[in-house]
Formats: structure tokens, sequence, C-alpha cells
């Protein structure tokens, strides 16, 4: 007899689960189990109370990580242990990622448990589509990748398992060179440039694009390294170019190549 009223309790309560949880789900995108306890004892869905005795932590919002490691990386640049530059990429990024909680999720932040597996293909998608002023996209990829740091943190407090974001391919991967015609060349030598900055990098491309030089190998280059024959500038080229059957390149006033 006792078993029977036993096996009745335990239907009638699987009953009242099912009832509950199908109420749940019409008002809830995400239900846990601790929403489903709650209601079946009659405590309202979002009661926390037994959190402390279990040892939860409280939930860190993805836009609370972003302002906590922006804090730690503004003390580091004051120490000239990081860029001031890299801190306003940090800042800028965090503009990025509130503009896209409110374009994607309607909301004003996010907490680590709201993130899918789609979260990084979703952000990617705004910067380079949806956003006031698309991202090229190495740019997209490169904020992706950073804000899967900021994500990690999550894991590392343990307010989530696993970085939803690890899925995702931050690498560019191959990009096609098109190679610019001579006429495209000559007009970039010809350029007048007032920054002598700029006008330094420029003749370093020209000069890369009549002699096959690499960039790094430029600069290795001195005075002794241009000999003058009739009206022609002769560039001996370096040890490892001449072992990889590299013929000199000859280099003309008027920065025109000849063999």
């Amino acid at each position: 007899m006792e078993a029977k009223l036993i096996n009745v309790a335990i239907d009638q309560a699987r009953t009242s689960l099912t009832s509950q949880f199908m109420v749940l789900q019409s008002q809830f995108e995400h239900i846990t189990p601790t929403m489903l306890k709650n209601v079946f004892k009659g405590k309202p869905v979002e009661d926390n109370d037994d959190a402390p005795k279990q040892g939860l932590k409280k939930q860190q919002t993805l836009l609370q990580a972003f302002d906590e490691h922006i804090e730690k990386f503004e003390l580091m640049v004051q120490r000239e242990m990081r860029s001031d530059n890299t801190l306003r990429h940090w800042r800028k990024l965090k503009r990025h990622i509130t503009a896209f909680i409110k374009f994607q999720y309607k909301k004003s932040d996010l907490n680590f448990s709201d993130l899918s597996g789609l979260f990084a293909e979703e952000l990617y998608e705004y910067l380079t589509l949806h956003k006031p002023k698309p991202l090229a996209e190495v740019s997209a990829r490169k904020d992706v990748k950073w804000t899967r740091q900021i994500v990690k943190i999550g894991v590392k407090k343990d307010f989530i398992t696993r970085n939803p974001m690890d899925g995702f391919k931050c690498s560019g991967g191959d990009v096609e060179v098109i190679p610019l015609e001579f006429e495209q060349v000559e007009r970039i030598h010809r350029k007048k440039l007032h920054v002598d900055r700029l006008a330094e990098v420029r003749d370093a491309f020209i000069f890369q694009c009549f002699t096959g030089f690499a960039y790094q190998d430029i600069y290795g280059l001195t005075r002794d390294s241009i000999t003058l024959i009739g009206p022609k500038r002769e560039v001996a080229g370096s040890e490892t170019r001449k072992n990889a059957g590299w013929r000199n390149g000859t280099y003309t006033p008027d920065c025109r190549r000849t063999d």
C-alpha cells in the first residue's frame, strides 16, 4: 500500500513538473533546472537563495569583463608595459561590442551564459555587413579574436565551462594579391608626398619593384652595395640572394630595371 502511495506521488510530481516546464517554455527562451525547481517549490522563477549554499558565483556580464580588462590594461600602459595604441583599440572594440549586442540581441549587455556557439559568427557578420561603417574582413577577424580573449575570462572564472567562440577561425586565410600594372607603379613613383615617413616607405616599395630585393634586405644595404657603371647603378646582392640564384639588379636613375 505504501509503495502505491509513493508511486502516485511520483506520478503527480512528474505531471506537475511537465506542466510547469511547458509554462516556462512559453515565457523564457532559456530554462535552467533551478528555474523549474523554484516554480515547483512556489518560489519566484529567478530566486537564487540556494546559490551561496552551493558555492555559486554571481554572474558577470560580457561588458563588465571588458571594463575589467581595460582597467588593468590602463595600469600597464601607465607603467609602459603596453602600448597606448593597443589600449585605444580595446576601448574601440568595446564600443563595437556594445553596438553589436544592441543590434543583435536588443539588450544593453549579455551574461557569459547567454553566449551561444553562433556568437562569433554573428559578431563577424555584424562587423562586416551591418555595422554603419563595415570593417574589412581582416580587421573584423582581429576583433573577433580579441573578443574571444575576453570570453575566455568567463571560462577562467567558472561562469561558463567552455569558450563558445573557440570554433571560429580568426586567421584571414590566403589573400589574392593582384599585381600592379607598370603605369600604376610609375604613378606611385611620381607622386609628390609631403610627409617624409610616407615618402621613405614609397621609395622602399619602388626600389623593391625594380630590383627584386625583399623589404628586410633593403635596410641592410649600404653605399658600398651600389656601384656606378656608366649611367646605371648596380645593386650588389647579399650572400643570401646570391646563394638563392638571384641575379644582381641594376637600378637606373629613372627607376627602370635592366638585367
